[in-house]
């Protein structure tokens, strides 16, 4: 949205609160970027990639623009969106809340970060937590999801939360402490932000010298905090980006609205949206191939093929395929760059089916 990262809001215009704010800058920036400044480009397939909060603004983005071709808008951004990967993304926090146990209490790679008495009272919490979780997918409404969150944090995150105030654990990465909270960067990463601030950076980026980029736009984090936008799920919209396919123009002319696969790819090793969670949640979503992908096989990433290990799953036809892999944090392509890399190759290719 306006206002992240190197992008601005113009004079006089509204800061974004919610999902949507954003919607239609993206599908105008397409829109420019594929007739007005690369026309020869604009048959070529377009993936789109989105990480973490991600998991909102790429369905959300997607969708607007497959519903602005449904009802045939003057504005509607006709480009050939092949795929949209969505990588340690949420969709709806309830869903790693979820997965929290099986991940600290149950899989090997946590069990030992908490206690077992902490088990216990986790266990304990999460059928009043689940009936929550349901109430704010049936209704979508904030007041409703926001109630559950804050169910949550005080009675099953709130274990692991207070080793990342210690500094002990990592949110990103159970194997990794906090070194600076609450964001716990990596220090051997290098620091981005300084680099992007540098003066022959921005000059080639046409940027003027009196411009300050920022890593976080905590002003921005709190306008959705405070409006219940990120506490929405997009499951919905990620099932009606997954039934594009098959669903028509509203003057119906015999095409449809577009064809767009969807591969979640999630670090086995990610505490906040752990993929336990995420593994439920897509099998969750209600679309029409739900009970092919509930209840397809998984498969082990074969580690000559992808550097690197892991499992997977996906309907017989790629339109929707889980990656779960090892040895990677939320960061997956940060913590595993062969394996994501070979993994991205193959569906770039139409793989993984």
């Amino acid at each position: 949205p306006a206002s992240v990262g190197f992008s601005s809001i113009a004079e006089g215009g509204k800061r974004p609160t919610v999902d949507m704010d954003g919607a239609e800058d993206f599908q105008e920036f397409l829109n420019i970027f594929f007739r007005d400044v690369f026309p020869a480009k604009a048959h070529l397939p377009i993936h789109i990639a989105a990480e973490s909060y991600g998991g909102h603004y790429g369905p959300t983005y997607v969708h607007h623009i497959l519903e602005s071709r449904r009802y045939d808008a003057p504005t509607a951004f006709w480009g050939n969106i092949t795929s949209m990967v969505l990588i340690d993304a949420v969709l709806d926090f309830g869903g790693p809340t979820l997965g929290s146990y099986e991940l600290f209490c149950k899989d090997e790679r946590g069990v030992g970060i908490l206690t077992e008495e902490q088990c216990e009272k986790i266990l304990a919490a999460l059928p009043a937590y689940e009936k929550l979780a349901r109430q704010c997918e049936q209704s979508l409404d904030p007041i409703v999801c926001a109630a559950g969150l804050a169910y949550a944090e005080e009675n099953i995150n709130v274990y692991y939360s207070r080793l990342v105030e210690r500094g002990e654990r990592n949110p990103y990465h159970i194997n990794r402490p906090c070194l600076s909270p609450p964001f716990c960067p990596n220090p051997y990463m290098g620091n981005f932000t300084e680099y992007l601030n540098r003066k022959e950076v921005k000059k080639a980026l046409q940027f003027p010298d009196s411009f300050t980029y920022h890593d976080l736009n905590l002003d921005i984090n709190s306008a959705y905090t405070e409006s219940g936008a990120a506490w929405i799920p997009t499951t919905p919209l990620v099932a009606g980006i997954l039934d594009a396919y098959q669903t028509p123009k509203f003057v119906d002319d015999g095409k449809s609205i577009g064809d767009i696969r969807i591969m979640a790819l999630n670090g086995n090793l990610d505490a906040g949206i752990n993929t336990h969670g995420n593994i439920a949640q897509y099998e969750r979503i209600i679309w029409s191939r739900m009970g092919e992908y509930r209840v397809a096989d998984w498969r082990e990433l074969k580690e000559d093929e992808v550097r690197g290990t892991g499992s997977w799953k996906g309907t017989q036809d790629g339109r929707l395929v889980f990656m779960a892999v090892d040895d990677a944090g939320h960061m997956v392509p940060g913590d595993a760059p062969e394996a994501s890399y070979h993994i991205l190759q193959q569906w770039l290719h139409n793989g993984w089916r």
